[in-house]
């Protein structure tokens, strides 16, 4: 049903529109909205267009008094009309559904463009072995003579833009949020330095292995732990506190193929396991820990390069999957596991000098496998800002 509404709003609205360069035209944007579980439309968002409503000569950065900000709610269907005006065929817009997540911050679902012809200025291209071509050069010396910048770019302006269709049709499934919490948690593609202290080599069947020290991982803080009993924050910077995980790493070279490998290793009682993400639907999410999905007890990694140049790559975290771990666990006096925190790492993540990862959050409440992040509540202090739940 919502389809065929936005397909007849579509052709009410469609057709030719001719107009001056620099003149407002009218556009439309028709989205229809549901929930990424349930499939039934999401009555309660609006769409918001950014438009560009006038002409600006700042430069490389156009000023915000130059755009204008519409926006329409949705109605019983799910389907929000906007109309708004432009004087550029680009727009951008999002949605706002106060009980989904919607993006990542501002606008940004899409640079739209719509249908438009556009007829570029005659002084792209000047000719000077002609007469008007040589008036059209002598016009643009004297402008730059004469500081004229406003002037000089005023020639490159379009002559004309006919817009064949102003009309946008888009659909957006979104996902809902279901019980968010303060956490700790990371974002903006973490990057975290990892050192490579005290080699040893040991040789196998001719085969010379460099092994360096394991690297212990806070997660909670997103720090390395360091071991050095002396260790210096103020020189060297904070250190972790808690290992959630430890890096092992060894290298090998044959032909001069350096081939770089081994795992995340997890404490007894502790592991993680990889799910994929849900493929539909913006911003999807990962809910929560399964307390009944087997933990692995080590993760691993493996990168071959040649002169420095990754030519394979085995990841411990693939784009499109998440990483949920259980760390830090206690036990009773039979061994069995009596609490443990829940955290997850978002991916791609890559092991190599640096540890990178696409974003990772962090439950500081032990027992407790909700793992959906409250975005507005981030319990750390340092490091990206996160915007993913």
């Amino acid at each position: 049903m919502n389809k065929s509404i936005v397909a007849g709003v579509a052709v009410m609205l469609t057709g030719c529109m001719p107009a001056h360069a620099r003149a407002l035209h009218a556009g439309h944007l028709v989205v229809a909205v549901t929930d990424r579980e349930t499939g039934l439309p999401i009555t309660n968002a609006s769409a918001k267009v950014k438009a560009q409503t006038k002409w600006s000569y700042a430069g490389h950065s156009t000023p915000a008094n130059c755009f204008a900000i519409v926006d329409a709610n949705t109605d019983s269907n799910g389907i929000a009309h906007v109309e708004f005006q432009s004087i550029a065929p680009d727009f951008e817009w999002l949605i706002d559904a106060p009980l989904h997540y919607c993006g990542m911050c501002g606008f940004g679902y899409g640079d739209e463009r719509l249908g438009a012809i556009v007829e570029k200025s005659d002084y792209f291209d000047i000719s000077t072995n002609t007469v008007q071509g040589l008036a059209m050069y002598n016009e643009l010396v004297e402008l730059d003579a004469n500081n004229d910048y406003l002037g000089f770019v005023a020639k490159f302006q379009p002559k004309a833009v006919t817009y064949t269709n102003n009309v946008i049709c888009r659909s957006v499934c979104l996902t809902p949020k279901h019980n968010p919490r303060p956490m700790f948690a990371y974002g903006g593609w973490t990057k975290v330095y990892l050192p490579r202290k005290n080699p040893t080599i040991a040789v196998t069947n001719g085969l010379e292995t460099t092994r360096y020290d394991a690297v212990d991982f806070d997660l909670k803080d997103c720090l390395v732990v360091s071991s050095e009993p002396d260790y210096d924050p103020f020189l060297h910077g904070p250190s972790g506190r808690v290992s959630d995980f430890r890096i092992e790493r060894f290298r090998v070279t044959t032909n001069g193929v350096v081939t770089t490998y081994g795992w995340l290793d997890f404490a007894p009682g502790c592991g993680a396991y990889i799910t994929p993400m849900p493929s539909d639907g913006y911003f999807p999410v990962i809910y929560e820990a399964d307390t009944n999905a087997t933990f692995l007890s080590r993760i691993p990694f493996e990168y071959s390069t040649i002169s420095g140049k990754v030519v394979y790559a085995s990841h411990p975290l693939k784009k499109g999957e998440c990483m949920v771990l259980k760390t830090r666990a206690s036990t009773n006096e039979v061994g069995e596991v009596v609490g443990c925190n829940y955290s997850k790492i978002y991916g791609p993540m890559s092991v190599l000098k640096k540890m990178t990862f696409g974003a990772a959050m962090f439950n500081p409440v032990v027992n407790d496998n909700n793992l959906e992040f409250d975005v507005d509540n981030n319990l750390s202090d340092h490091g990206e800002r996160c915007y993913r739940p």
